[in-house]
């Protein structure tokens, strides 16, 4: 079982992520309204995923995950209508430690993200299972980071190139033995 805790300025919003994520059986175990009520939420809730607005008002989703990342490392999906116009936002938001990005389909108010609701549960569960212990924060005291994921075992780290068997060749056309002379 999967536990999220959802954040959004939006309530509306807040709630319709919620239901799409109970629907999909992920447990719900707490939401924030803003950055500030986010990290207070993680440490809390101790989730296994966090669903991350980009924009919100205080502290927003960027600066939340920078400091969740810092303090109690957790996996975070980001979900904004500015990942396809603001390529920027998105990126600075993976380089502060999200591990993944879900476009908000029609903007604030919308009800279009049902439509989305398998897609948005795949990827809370797929990225509920990167290990961000593997990357610790300077900062972060040894215990935090070591309890993220405690009794898990993941066979992958998201990021990873699965296993080739022995003998196989790569078959991509950019490796030197595909490519045309």
């Amino acid at each position: 079982m999967v536990d999220a805790v959802v954040v959004d300025d939006s309530q509306f919003m807040r709630v319709q992520i919620a239901e799409v994520l109970k629907d999909g059986g992920i447990t719900v175990v707490g939401d924030a309204a803003n950055g500030k009520e986010a990290i207070d939420a993680v440490e809390h809730h101790d989730p296994d995923v966090v669903t991350m607005d980009v924009k919100m008002p205080g502290m927003d989703g960027i600066e939340a995950v920078e400091r969740i990342m810092e303090t109690d490392p957790t996996p975070i999906l980001m979900l904004s209508r500015y990942t396809e116009e603001g390529a920027d936002t998105t990126f600075e938001a993976l380089e502060a430690g999200a591990v993944d990005f879900f476009r908000k389909p029609g903007g604030e108010v919308s009800t279009s993200l049902v439509q989305f609701a398998d897609d948005l549960v795949e990827a809370v569960s797929v990225v509920a299972t990167a290990d961000v212990s593997a990357v610790p924060s300077a900062d972060a005291p040894e215990q935090r980071r070591s309890r993220r994921h405690r009794g898990r075992q993941h066979s992958h780290r998201r990021y990873s190139s699965p296993p080739r068997r022995a003998g196989r060749q790569r078959s991509s056309p950019y490796s030197p033995r595909c490519r045309k002379r």
